[in-house]
Parts: structure tokens; C-alpha cells; sequence
């Protein structure tokens, strides 16, 4: 009786595969690409037409409204919390109320999920607490965060503002990581837009 010869097993391409990935990657490390890989996909320059056009109308750095768009809302243009705040930068409908009266313009809450007009107003209201606070990162982030009346009363308090100018710290713990995410997500935006886009 013949036998029948032994199948081979067939090879999974798999373990080749694998190899070659990490030897890619082992590349990208050691030539540095891999850390702004990294960097650019938890930094996104996502919405891009968006801030460029609200930074240059209202004189902010990009950096600085890529944060606070990466900090509030993750770049998801339908965001709502529950308190209310809706779009990009996470405006109030009395703000984005207040805001359009500013600029002269008519407001319905729905046009704060537009994004185009959510990033507008927004770089308006940053325009309007860095010029009341002299454009400190840290003070203008605890204005955005927990308003602008809570910062006047914490300026006076030598407790939150050593020099009576700028916010050292704030009695509201979400407030105080929410100036320290702002102030790394700007260094980092700052390094990624030097770098070149």
C-alpha cells in the first residue's frame, strides 16, 4: 500500500510580516519620525481653515486655539456637555448670545455646532479675555473655564494671584487642571506649527 506523502504545513506569513514591522518602527524611532507621528495624533491640527481664519480676525496665536479646541471638545463639532456648552470651543448660548451682539449679528444656539461659527466666536471671546488680562496663557484659561467674574474676585485675592495681574492657582480643582492641559497642549501646538505644518 502507498503511502501518502506528508503535507507540509502551509507557513503563516504572519511572523515575516511582524519582523518587518519592527524593523520599521525601530527605523521611524531611532530617525525620530516616530515621536511626531506620536505627537501629531494626539496633537491633530484638525479644523485647520477654522483657526487660521479665527486667529488672524482676532489676533491669537493658532497654538493657543488649537488647545483650547483639543481641551474642550476634542475637535467634535456636535459636542455637547451637560451644562449646556455646545460645538468646538464649548460656548454657552448666552455667551454665543452675547458674543453675536458683540459682533452685530443675528444668534440662534444651533449655529453654535457650525464650526466655522463656534471657532469665530470663540477666538472672539479668547481675543476679549486676553485683552482684559494681558494675555496670560494661565489667566486667560481660568477665565475661559470658570468665567471671567470668578477670575476678578480671585485676582484680589493674594490666596490665587500673588501680583493681583495674573492666576497662580484657582479654589476650583477642575479649573486648575484645566489651566495646566491648556498650558501643555499650547507648548506642544507651539512645537508642532514652528516645526512646520
Amino acid at each position: 500500500m502507498r503511502t501518502q506523502p506528508a503535507r507540509r504545513a502551509k507557513r503563516s506569513p504572519l511572523p515575516p510580516l511582524l519582523a518587518a514591522l519592527a524593523v520599521a518602527a525601530a527605523i521611524l524611532v531611532y530617525a525620530g519620525v516616530w515621536p511626531k507621528i506620536a505627537r501629531r495624533a494626539q496633537y491633530p491640527l484638525a479644523c485647520r481653515e477654522y483657526v487660521e481664519a479665527g486667529a488672524a480676525e482676532f489676533g491669537l496665536e493658532e497654538a493657543h486655539v488649537y488647545a483650547v479646541i483639543l481641551c474642550e471638545s476634542s475637535f467634535r463639532e456636535n459636542a455637547a456637555s451637560r451644562a449646556g456648552a455646545l460645538g468646538l470651543m464649548q460656548i454657552m448660548p448666552d455667551t454665543g448670545r452675547w458674543i453675536a451682539g458683540k459682533l452685530g449679528e443675528e444668534f440662534q444656539p444651533e449655529d453654535l455646532l457650525d464650526g466655522a461659527t463656534n471657532v469665530r466666536y470663540g477666538c472672539w471671546f479668547l481675543g476679549y479675555l486676553a485683552r482684559r488680562y494681558g494675555g496670560d496663557l494661565d489667566t486667560v484659561s481660568a477665565a475661559y473655564h470658570a468665567g471671567n467674574g470668578n477670575v476678578d474676585k480671585w485676582l484680589l485675592d493674594p490666596a490665587f494671584s500673588a501680583d493681583g495681574l495674573t492666576i497662580d492657582t484657582t479654589p476650583y480643582p477642575s479649573t486648575n487642571e484645566y489651566m495646566k492641559k491648556v498650558h501643555k497642549a499650547y507648548d506642544e501646538y507651539q512645537k508642532i506649527l514652528s516645526a512646520g505644518r
